[in-house]
């Protein structure tokens, strides 16, 4: 069995990021928690850097949102996407596991599953965008 990733754990106020091997499918989820700190604006154990993979890219997107943060998530989704994420609930929670992610025609989709409903939500994060550097580079949410 392979380690995919690492448990990062911090203190009470900060956010919780575990990444896990799912036994037996070798798919790797992804659960984040937004703490206190988040919600006041704090950092989300990210640097000041954009992400360079579109699949962070929308992990940050979705943990700002679960934080309630609209500034932290102006910076990877763009308007439309925001009033999609903040419309549907503000803040979002702290329940949502990426569960996939698939490449397509330009667009990485990243496929998040709510643990406490059964909602699923897809964020569409533009790699011709991400490659250059820009933000807002998440032009699409939808939810199901």
């Amino acid at each position: 069995m392979h380690v995919l990733g690492s448990i990062t754990r911090r203190t009470a106020g900060s956010s919780l990021l575990a990444l896990a091997l799912c036994a037996g499918t070798g798919a790797a989820t992804t659960w984040a928690s937004p703490g206190a700190a988040d919600r006041a604006g704090a950092s989300l154990a990210a640097t000041s850097s954009q992400p360079a993979d579109a699949v962070s890219y929308a992990d940050r997107l979705v943990r700002a949102w679960g934080a309630g943060n609209m500034a932290r998530a102006s910076r990877y989704g763009t308007p439309s996407v925001l009033s999609t994420l903040f419309g549907h609930a503000s803040p979002g929670g702290r329940y949502w596991w990426r569960v996939g992610e698939e490449g397509a025609a330009g667009t990485t989709y990243v496929t998040y599953r709510n643990g406490s409903s059964p909602e699923t939500l897809v964020i569409g994060v533009s790699n011709v965008g991400l490659a250059s550097g820009a933000t807002q580079d998440a032009y699409l949410a939808t939810f199901s």
